[in-house]
Order: structure tokens, then sequence, then C-alpha cells
């Protein structure tokens, strides 16, 4: 099993805010058999994208953790900006107004997630993710993703700071990978996330779509949970032969 200790990932994560990639490169050549997963529900919309060799990069607007890669403004900022409204009409513009109360989600709308664990054996996320072992894991060449221009970076977990902004807007350059690469501790901590990241401009989409499928390299390996229906069955099982695929059953 893929494991990146919380300590490394720590280490990653500060490297990257520093503007040094030493210690995710470093990993990658220790780990040249390095393996990555996705959990799919089974519906038909996952097993056609399977069969494309497509992953879905959904917008953080719209991901199960509402602040994920948002801006929150500081709770006695907010208080000020309040104190400031009702003694000075012109801090109710759009321009003032904009940051206290909409700049997190706007950021929120064009950034684009695929989000993927190190082992296929999380109990968490075959329960939310795989339909409660009716659904499917897909194992993916880490180093393979690398190769087609998707590089994963493992998710820091620790205490949540998301208040950089200033009112007018601007926050430090480095301080975007704390909304980026790191989630709470206590709620997110057992998932174990990795993920690819992508600017709305790069996948040709606007600010705001759900998301849109992206081309990845063929999977290594194909987990069948436990509880899945007789076709869903039926159909993983001729993927794994026409492609020459491995397939595990009552994953």
């Amino acid at each position: 099993m893929n494991v990146c200790s919380d300590e490394l990932r720590e280490q990653i994560f500060n490297d990257l805010k520093s503007g040094k990639n030493d210690t995710l490169s470093e990993y990658y050549d220790n780990n040249p058999e390095l393996k990555l997963y996705k959990y799919r529900s089974g519906a038909k919309r996952d097993v056609d994208a399977l069969k494309e060799s497509k992953v879905w990069m959904g917008c953080a607007a719209h991901m199960d953790d509402d602040y994920d890669s948002a801006f929150i403004p500081r709770e006695d900022w907010i208080k000020l900006y309040q104190y400031m409204c009702s003694k000075e009409p012109k801090f109710k513009e759009e321009r003032f107004a904009r940051v206290m109360n909409s700049q997190g989600k706007v950021f929120q709308k064009e950034m684009y997630i695929c989000s993927l664990a190190e082992t296929a054996q999380n109990e968490d996320l075959w329960t939310r993710y795989a339909a409660d072992h009716s659904g499917f894991c897909i194992e993916y060449s880490a180093h393979a993703l690398i190769r087609a221009g998707w590089i994963p970076f493992p998710i820091y977990y620790g205490n949540i700071d998301r208040s950089i902004m200033d009112f007018s807007g601007k926050s430090k350059p480095d301080m975007l990978f704390d909304i980026i690469l790191k989630k709470d501790k206590e709620k997110w901590h057992q998932q174990r996330e990795w993920r690819i990241i992508a600017w709305y401009t790069s996948l040709g989409i606007n600010p705001g779509d759900k998301g849109t499928l992206v081309e990845v390299p063929t999977p290594t390996k194909i987990y069948c949970g436990r509880d899945v229906s007789a076709t869903l069955k039926e159909a993983l099982n001729a993927f794994s032969v026409d492609n020459n695929i491995p397939i595990v059953f009552n994953a």
C-alpha cells in the first residue's frame, strides 16, 4: 500500500510554499511504482469515462467540503466592515462588498480538482464515493499521470486559517497553497487525499462550470466493490478482458 506519512505531507507542503519541489520529486523518485486510486459510484457515466480513459475534474465550489479552495475573511474583519458601512455609505460599494462577501467563492469557481487516494482499501472512501461498495475503484500509475501532464499533490492535513485577504482583495502567492493543498485534519484526515489541480482556463471551460472530463493514462487495475450489480460487474469484467487490465472482485 502507498503511504505518504503526515510528516512527509507537511514537509512537501512547506517546500511547495517556499517555491521548492525537491521533497515531492524525491518522493516520486523513491517510489517508481506509486499507485493512486479513484473511487467511483458505478453510474453509467463512470463506466463510460473509464472506457474513454478519462476522469472528472470538478469545480472546487461543488465539492463536499464547502471551504475547499476558498478564501474566508476573518470574523473581526467582517465586524469591522459592517461597522464601517454603518458610518460611511461608500463602503457598501461593490468593490468592497465583493471582497468581504464573495471573493472566496469567486476563486472556488475558477479552481478544478480531481481527487485521488493512496489506497484501494479505504472504508470511508468506499462508503462515501463508491456507493457503499456498490461501485468500483480505479488504480493509476502516478508516474504515468505525471508523464501525461497531470501532477498529483498530497494534501496536508492541519489547522485551517483561510483568513488571508485584506480589504484590497489581495493575498500572498504562497498562501494559495493553504487553500488548495491543505484541509482540516479533524474532518478529512482519514481520506489521505492526493489531488490533481487545474485552472479553468487550462481546461477550456468557464468559471463555475461543474467540471469536465480530461484524458488520463490507461488504468493499471480495477477494484470491483463487493456489492456491485451483476450488470456493472459484467461491464467492468469486459473492460478488464478487452484491455488486459487486472480486476479484483469483492473489494
